[in-house]
């Protein structure tokens, strides 16, 4: 296919001190869910929910070492760079009705939490040093962002010649197998229970899968849908409030004294921010020695953890995030994008470390797709809608 027109009009730059008094956020509700693997094959049910069981008293029992089992050959934290399973969700979701979602902006949670994070860029530069390179394209009336190709393919290098990176993020997935099972507990036998504190996730990508739920959302007069990856749920999904029980998990170094403090609490910025997009309530770190041993698991509120940070005298004044600053970036930048994002046009959307600016300028995408990175499947769903 031939690239999609990119004369969206010029350059436009959003200082990241940019803030906006007064939007009220809209609360967050699941409106879809499905598990999906590594080879990015999607089931529409509950097969990859996990439950969360753990008790401190196992780490008197047990020495859990989260590197068990790794293997820098074999591990990899890749996923598919584009909106593909996203947009997949969206097709069977709107099937249903007949309907397109009635949002401005579509994209992963894992974006927005990026763009969210720039709120602190002027503060606290060390919280925003990496480089965003993402591609914005407006269909059928509505914005989606997504990861670029050159952006995926830097991480996956920088992370690849780190091998220690690779084995501290093989440690995280590791605490999310030891910490929850497959079933509910009442439903699992002794030994589904027990193995998972000497045995490693498994490598098999048929069976190293995700749970992901559709979010409805936004801030003021942007309406959002994004898809997130959920670790899993205390007890079981409540299908009242189904965000309810949901629970992410995390790892951290052990705190032995006050620089360990003040990274553990800058690092909760990243923590909040995903857990609020997502409506999670709860936020469980595992605390992991030198040697990557888990040595204690503790539970947060996240409502809570602005709070903590805000109160901390750990952290320098100058230091500390700010909630409600995120807050207001959140409805700048979408609002903005929705004012300069123009109709069948493709943006590259960039933010480089120790700039004072977002940058959207106009860019052509050329993947052999019908309109920009969207699926083919996607567009052919929109079109036939119409």
């Amino acid at each position: 296919m031939s690239a999609t027109n990119a004369s969206g009009g010029q350059q436009s730059k959003l200082p990241l001190k940019e803030r906006l008094q007064g939007s009220k956020i809209k609360r967050p509700v699941e409106i879809a869910s499905w598990s999906q693997n590594k080879l990015n094959e999607i089931f529409f049910d509950d097969r990859a929910l996990s439950y969360y069981y753990f008790k401190n008293e196992i780490l008197d029992q047990h020495t859990i070492d989260l590197s068990k089992g790794f293997n820098p050959k074999e591990f990899s934290n890749s996923t598919a760079t584009y909106l593909d399973n996203l947009l997949t969700g969206i097709i069977h979701e709107e099937k249903k009705t007949q309907q397109k979602l009635p949002v401005d902006i579509i994209t992963w949670r894992g974006i927005l939490t990026m763009l969210l994070k720039l709120s602190q860029g002027q503060t606290n530069p060390d919280l925003v040093s990496e480089e965003i390179d993402l591609l914005v394209t407006k269909f059928d009336g509505q914005i989606f962002i997504s990861q670029s190709d050159s952006m995926a393919v830097a991480s996956k290098a920088f992370i690849d010649s780190k091998p220690f990176i690779k084995k501290f993020m093989y440690s995280g997935f590791q605490f999310e197998h030891v910490a929850t099972l497959p079933k509910p507990w009442g439903e699992c036998s002794r030994a589904e229970i027990e193995n998972r504190y000497t045995t490693p996730q498994p490598t098999d990508p048929k069976l190293n899968s995700e749970y992901c739920i559709l979010i409805k959302g936004g801030i003021g007069d942007i309406a959002l849908a994004y898809g997130c990856e959920t670790d899993c749920v205390i007890g079981d999904k409540n299908m009242s409030d189904k965000l309810a029980n949901y629970l992410e998990l995390k790892t951290s170094k052990v705190i032995y004294n006050s620089k360990d403090a003040q990274n553990f609490e800058k690092k909760l910025l990243n923590t909040w921010i995903q857990s609020f997009l997502a409506g999670v309530p709860r936020v469980a770190y595992g605390f992991r020695d030198s040697q990557l041993h888990l040595k204690a698991v503790e539970t947060y509120e996240v409502a809570q953890l602005p709070v903590l940070v805000k109160k901390s005298k750990q952290l320098p004044a100058t230091s500390k995030w700010d909630g409600h600053d995120v807050m207001q970036f959140y409805s700048i930048v979408t609002q903005w994008l929705k004012d300069k994002v123009q109709d069948n046009c493709t943006y590259s959307l960039k933010f480089t470390p120790n700039t004072s600016h977002l940058v959207l300028k106009p860019d052509e995408v050329n993947i052999g797709r019908k309109h920009a990175f969207l699926s083919d499947e996607f567009v052919n769903w929109r079109n036939s809608l119409h």
